[in-house]
């Protein structure tokens, strides 16, 4: 795991908690376009864009920039994988990817986690949160035991 890199991934959330570029987060989308269909969206992003724990990391990381169309565009590869390139970035490996960027909860073939991820009472208070500020607030407080964990939780 890169220390430095999760610690800017930390302060980039904390900065954006309690502003607009709150509305951005969301567990759900690896950093896609914002479109009217989208589950889970508690209030339209500014930048027309949802982004995930992945997502975030590639923007805080400078791997990564936001469409004028919405949407994250890898530096790398434009087609590349948000997932693969945030966790290159914060030197994860894929068990330690699967906690950080995914729910417990998701089974289907897409998301499927085989029984890792993040833990259940910042999952249930992530899903709870009634405000995009509270949804990041639990995605700090996630990440932080995280790094508390050394990556075990």
């Amino acid at each position: 795991m890169n220390i430095p890199n999760l610690q800017k991934l930390l302060k980039h959330l904390q900065k954006q908690q309690n502003s607009r570029r709150a509305a951005r987060f969301n567990m759900k989308y690896w950093g896609d376009a914002h479109c009217a269909s989208m589950s889970g969206v508690l209030k339209k992003p500014v930048c027309k864009t949802q982004a995930c724990l992945a997502g975030e990391t590639v923007l805080a990381l400078g791997a990564a920039e936001i469409s004028a169309h919405g949407g994250l565009v890898l530096f790398s590869n434009p087609f590349g994988s948000i997932e693969k390139e945030a966790a290159q970035l914060l030197e994860l490996d894929d068990l330690q990817r699967t906690k950080l960027f995914k729910f417990k909860t998701w089974t289907c073939s897409i998301f499927s986690s085989s029984g890792n991820g993040w833990p259940v009472k910042f999952e249930t208070a992530y899903e709870k949160a009634k405000t995009p500020s509270k949804r990041l607030g639990v995605a700090i407080q996630r990440l932080k035991h995280f790094i508390k964990t050394d990556g075990t939780e």
